[in-house]
C-alpha cells in the first residue's frame, strides 16, 4: 500500500527507480492529506523533481543537516552505483524512522545509537537485521565525517549473531520441494530451487544473470554484492536447469522476479508445513549451499570463495556443521603405533 496507518496518523509513500533515494515517506494526520501529498509527489517525480518533504528548501550547495538529508546524500554519492544501493538506503531509512529522520545528524551520539538498537530489538528485529541496518547508518555517519559535518563518528556496537538461526534444507527437503513444483506443473520453479541450492547465488544475482554469464562449465558473476567477481563450476542439476531455460531469451531466470517467487514460495510453505518462524525463506537455499559444502568436508576458505563472502566471519557461521574435522584433527595427534612383534628364539 502507498498509504497506510502509522501511529496515530497516516503514512504516504512514493517511489521512483531512477531518482535517488528512490523512496519518499511523509506522515499525515488525515488520510485525505496523505492522499493529496501522494498525488502531488507523483506529479513531481514525473516532472523529474524530488517530492516536497516539508520544511524550508535547502540550497543544493548546503551540506546535509538532518539524518534524512544525510541518507539522501549518501544514496546519491556512495550507493548510487551499487546493486544493493536501494536496500542500503532503505535500511538507513528504517533506522532513521526509529531515531527520527529530522534529527540533526550532529546530535547522533552513542546514547542515541544504543537506544535505537534497544528499540529495534523491541519491535522484533534479530541481531543480524539490526547489524545490517546499523551498517547503513554507519556509512552515512562516515560520509558526514568526511564532509566535516561531525568531528568523529560514534562507535556502533556489532551484535553477536547466533549460528543456531541458520536454516538450511536437507537433501530430502530439496527433493520434496522440487517434486511439489513439478506436481503443480511449474517445473521451472523446481529447476530454480536446484539452481539456487547448487550455486548459492543470492536471489537477485540469479535473476540478473544473462546468457553471456554462462561460460563453458562455469556461471560467471562480474558484478556482485561483495564487489568481487567470481566463477562457479556447474553441477549436472545446474546444467539441466539451464538447458530447460533456453526459451527465455535475455537470461535464464529473468522471469523469477520477487513477486513470482514469493507467490509460489507461499504455496510451498503450506505444502511443506513449515513452522511460522520466518526462517524458511528462499535465501535459506544459499545457506543450504554453504552448509552442504561444509558437511562434505570442503575447506572453509574454499566455501568462502564459492559463496562470495566478503569476510571470513560470514563463512565461519557454518563451521560448526563440520564436527568431523575436529575429530580428525585430534586423531592426527594419536601416535602411529605398530603392533608388537613376538619373536620366538630357538636355542
Amino acid at each position: 500500500m502507498s498509504i497506510g496507518p502509522r501511529g496515530k496518523g497516516w503514512q504516504a509513500t512514493v517511489t521512483h527507480p531512477r531518482i535517488a533515494p528512490h523512496r519518499w515517506r511523509r506522515q499525515w494526520t488525515t488520510y485525505e492529506d496523505a492522499e493529496i501529498w501522494e498525488a502531488q509527489a507523483k506529479a513531481d517525480l514525473l516532472a523529474g523533481r524530488s517530492p516536497d518533504m516539508g520544511g524550508k528548501e535547502r540550497a543544493s550547495s548546503e551540506k546535509p543537516r538532518t539524518l534524512r538529508e544525510m541518507i539522501d546524500y549518501t544514496a546519491k554519492t556512495a550507493w548510487v552505483d551499487k546493486k544493493a544501493g536501494d536496500s542500503l538506503a532503505r535500511n538507513a531509512e528504517l533506522v532513521g524512522e526509529v531515531i527520527g529522520l529530522d534529527m540533526d545528524v550532529r546530535k547522533i551520539d552513542a546514547f542515541v545509537i544504543d537506544k535505537a538498537i534497544v528499540d529495534l530489538k523491541g519491535i522484533g528485529n534479530s541481531n543480524g537485521t539490526i547489524n545490517r541496518k546499523m551498517a547503513s547508518l554507519s556509512k552515512c555517519l562516515s560520509v558526514a565525517t568526511e564532509l566535516g559535518i561531525i568531528k568523529e563518528k560514534p562507535k556502533i556496537k556489532r551484535l553477536r549473531e547466533g549460528v543456531n538461526r541458520i536454516r538450511w534444507f536437507s537433501d530430502d527437503e530439496l527433493e520434496r520441494m522440487v517434486a511439489f513444483f513439478n506436481h503443480m506443473g511449474h517445473e521451472d520453479m523446481g529447476h530454480w530451487v536446484r539452481f539456487q541450492a547448487d550455486t548459492g547465488l543470492r536471489v537477485g544475482e540469479t535473476r540478473g544473470l544473462e546468457w553471456r554469464d554462462i561460460q563453458g562449465d562455469f556461471v560467471v558473476l562480474a558484478d556482485t554484492k561483495s564487489e568481487a567477481p567470481r566463477g562457479l563450476p556447474m553441477t549436472q542439476a545446474v546444467r539441466v536447469g539451464l538447458a530447460a531455460m533456453t526459451k527465455h531469451q535475455k537470461g535464464p531466470w529473468t522471469w523469477a522476479d520477487s513477486n513470482h517467487i514469493r507467490r509460489w514460495w507461499d504455496r510451498l510453505r503450506l505444502h511443506m508445513d513449515w513452522e511460522a518462524t520466518g526462517d524458511d525463506v528462499p535465501h535459506a537455499l544459499r545457506h543450504t549451499f554453504c552448509s552442504r559444502l561444509v558437511q562434505r568436508g570442503v575447506p572453509i576458505l574454499t566455501v568462502k570463495e564459492l559463496a562470495g563472502h566478503k569476510s571470513m566471519e560470514m563463512t565461519l557461521r557454518y563451521a560448526h556443521l563440520a564436527p568431523h574435522n575436529l575429530v580428525n584433527a585430534i586423531k592426527s595427534l594419536e601416535p602411529n603405533r605398530q603392533p608388537s612383534l613376538v619373536v620366538d628364539v630357538v636355542a
